[in-house]
């Protein structure tokens, strides 16, 4: 969740990393707030996000053109404290041409099972970018 974001946020910083794999990563805090079902992230979002006022600074959405290194999302599908959607914004807003792979796990909620699952998708990810 948000160590995905600043992970991202430091790759997109420049961070000397040769890949990034997050795991159901905010992408948007104000599509978080306005988004999630669990009771408590919003009002997290206002206070510990900075609120609309630190939203921009906390995105990783207008620095996607700077993630230049292979990147892996993985997002569970039921996952309703970080909706899939986080996921799907970022992945979308880099486009084709970028290697970028969304794993998206069915039935996968925010839970021990982001966390375990994921180890497939990050073999499979690093065989198909060839990445140690």
């Amino acid at each position: 969740s948000q160590g995905g974001q600043i992970a991202l946020l430091a790759t997109a910083s420049g961070a000397p990393v040769r890949a990034t794999a997050v795991f159901a990563p905010v992408t948007d805090p104000e599509s978080w707030a306005a988004e999630t079902t669990v009771d408590g992230i919003r009002d997290y979002v206002q206070v510990e996000c900075g609120g609309p006022d630190g939203w921009p600074e906390r995105s990783v959405l207008p620095r996607a053109a700077d993630l230049r290194v292979p990147l892996l999302l993985v997002h569970g599908a039921a996952d309703t404290r970080v909706p899939l959607r986080q996921s799907k914004l970022l992945f979308q807003q880099l486009g084709s041409g970028k290697s970028t792979m969304l794993q998206v796990l069915p039935g996968v909620t925010h839970d021990l099972d982001a966390v375990v699952q994921p180890w497939r998708a990050i073999g499979l990810f690093r065989s198909s970018s060839n990445r140690d």
